[in-house]
């Protein structure tokens, strides 16, 4: 887990300000296992991080803290003197510095002498960083909520758009939180105060990668090979005794390989969970990914369906936004121990993988082709690959290919509920946050493609029930600039989906792996779960007569019929029901919280 901080940052020529500020500073410097980090004219900044003295990088002549694990970008300085050398610059400036010579994943509190400090995350958005606006140029920036919950109670309110768009959209990368007066710095994105105003900036673009593309299928496979195995070499130097959750799919196979050629990898344990459905047992591939590379495999039963909603929300702590994946926390708690059992020092995910290596049957691939060229030369191939991957005809994706639609993104549409209310199903017409804007002039399949890397990029509020890092390897910022190069259309060749990554780490995958169209899927596991006898009378209790309701934003009659569970709800139904669940949990902690 990564160190907690808080951060005060305000402006000390304000009285009004500087008031403010040293209230909250007093507050901070008796909250029990805290303790003051760095301290400057315009900067206050505490962490729980004894523990974490590792992750803690204190930039020369008091220039500021850097929470987390920083490496050097490949033939860059080290990172010490990318931090040194650029002490005097102006923090933006320095921010610049960190995004193109260094990466990792961290929150970089950058100080000034004559400037208002700046705050940076980094690309990943592993790590969480929040800002919440006080009075005057008075800012608190935290990676947790609970941890400033006690005295910025007074100042916080149920964003109730917010939990609007939660339900009718997938929230790619924004900065608004569920919380009035709370925003989040997305990923890559710096924040400071200029002339009394919030300032954002993204220092790092990820739409700007799309222009130096690599078309070519074998340069593409090989740099994404020796970027891939960088990145792993790197993150084993500093977590040496890894658990590998190795499910037998392309993404964690391909971790395995990369991690068997690591120097830094002292011992890698594969861990296999395996469902009560046989559509959902990988056990056979992960056995075989094992056996090539040496090493050993644990394998394990998990069984959604024995799950109780009821006991895994009482056990979920109260997080900023409401979250979906509440489904998991025994899941993060049977890892932990896990990890404890055998004293690994990080549990690494194949999360992302699908989103990075453009995985989605996006029938807009061709279009990306005709854009991206002049003459299209190959336009009839790519439109037969595109045919083969997505299962349209090849007539319509040609149409599709030379349509004059120019916008022809699907990222961010979900299908809507049926008990949703009339006047919440509006969706937006503009994009309005500012990863989407910089997409809005790309091709279509890329600016999806982009755009569903980004809606991952968030740090799951559960995982701080744990102690030991999760690293979700196709995070790493050099493996995502490489990836965002290659087109759609590359990606994809021969009607064959993740066809680069297939060639990019042939000698690393066992053929049963590499040849693999499909992969084990649980779905049958959540739809038993959520029908089960205990959890539909849950959901009843929570949803039919819940703050969704009262508030109009669900059809009270409409949300009756579904939840009397007569018959099968529609999936649109059934994933919204969980989000519902979600809030109304959500909404039931935060009313207690801020009553008290």
């Amino acid at each position: 887990m990564l160190p907690r901080f808080i951060a005060v940052l305000f402006e000390p020529t304000s009285a009004d300000d500087s008031k403010t500020a040293r209230t909250l500073i007093r507050d901070l410097a008796t909250k029990p296992g805290w303790a003051r980090r760095f301290e400057s004219s315009g900067m206050v900044v505490f962490d729980n991080a004894a523990q974490h003295t590792g992750q803690i990088h204190l930039i020369p002549e008091a220039g500021g803290v850097i929470y987390g694990s920083l490496f050097p970008a490949y033939n860059a300085r080290p990172v010490a003197a990318t931090l040194r050398d650029d002490v005097h610059a102006l923090p933006s400036r320095r921010a610049a510095s960190i995004i193109r010579h260094c990466w990792g994943r961290y929150v970089a509190l950058l100080d000034d002498r004559s400037l208002f400090p700046l705050a940076l995350r980094d690309p990943s958005g592993r790590s969480p960083c929040y800002v919440l606006r006080l009075s005057g140029t008075t800012r608190i920036l935290f990676s947790e909520i609970e941890d400033v919950l006690p005295i910025v109670r007074s100042h916080l309110s149920v964003n109730w758009n917010y939990v609007r768009r939660f339900l009718t959209e997938h929230l790619a990368a924004t900065r608004e939180t569920a919380m009035q007066n709370v925003s989040e710095l997305l990923p890559g994105e710096s924040f400071t105060v200029k002339d009394g105003e919030d300032s954002y900036a993204l220092v790092w673009n990820p739409a700007s990668f799309a222009g130096d593309r690599i078309d070519d299928f074998e340069e593409a496979a090989a740099a994404v090979r020796n970027v891939a195995q960088f990145c792993a070499d790197r993150w084993a130097e500093q977590y040496g005794r890894i658990v590998l959750s190795l499910s037998g799919g392309l993404d964690s196979s391909v971790i395995a390989g990369l991690l068997s050629r690591a120097p830094g990898a002292q011992k890698v344990l594969c861990r296999n969970l395996y469902s009560d459905f046989a559509e959902a047992d990988e056990r056979h591939f992960a056995a075989l990914v094992a056996e090539q590379h040496g090493f050993e495999l644990i394998t394990g039963q998990h069984s959604v369906v024995a799950m109780d909603f009821d006991n895994a929300l009482q056990k979920a702590p109260i997080t900023l936004n409401p979250n979906r994946t509440f489904t998991g926390i025994d899941a993060v708690k049977d890892r932990q121990q896990f990890l404890d059992s055998i004293e690994a020092d990080s549990f690494w995910s194949g999360y992302g993988g699908d989103q990075l290596f453009a995985a989605d049957r996006n029938i807009a691939m061709a279009r990306d082709y005709v854009l991206d060229r002049a003459v299209p030369m190959r336009l009839l191939q790519v439109a037969r690959d595109a045919s083969e991957i997505t299962g349209k005809s090849i007539v319509k994706v040609l149409r599709t290919a030379l349509s004059s639609d120019k916008d022809l993104r699907t990222y961010g549409d979900i299908p809507m509920p049926s008990f949703l209310a009339a006047a919440i199903q509006q969706r937006r017409t503009e994009a309005d946050e500012p990863i989407m804007r910089n997409c809005h002039s790309l091709a279509p399949a890329k600016a999806n493609h982009i755009l569903s890397v980004m809606a991952s990029m968030s740090a799951n509020p559960f995982e701080k029930v744990a102690d030991r890092p999760v690293i979700d390897f196709f995070a790493s910022q050099p493996l995502m600039e490489v990836c965002f190069r290659i087109p759609t259309y590359v990606h994809n060749q021969d009607g064959v989906r993740r066809a680069l990554q297939r060639a990019a780490f042939a000698d690393m995958l066992p053929d049963a792996v590499r040849t693999r169209r499909g992969k084990g899927s649980a779905a049958a596991d959540v739809v038993d779960s959520l029908l089960s006898p205990r959890n539909t009378r849950f959901i009843r209790s929570k949803v039919e007569q819940g703050v969704l309701v009262e508030r109009g934003l669900l059809e009270p009659v409409r949300t009756k019929d579904v939840v009397a569970f007569e018959r099968i709800p529609a999936p649109p139904d059934l994933n919204a029901l969980i989000s519902c669940i979600a809030v109304e949990d959500w909404a039931e902690k935060w009313s207690a919280a801020l009553a008290a």
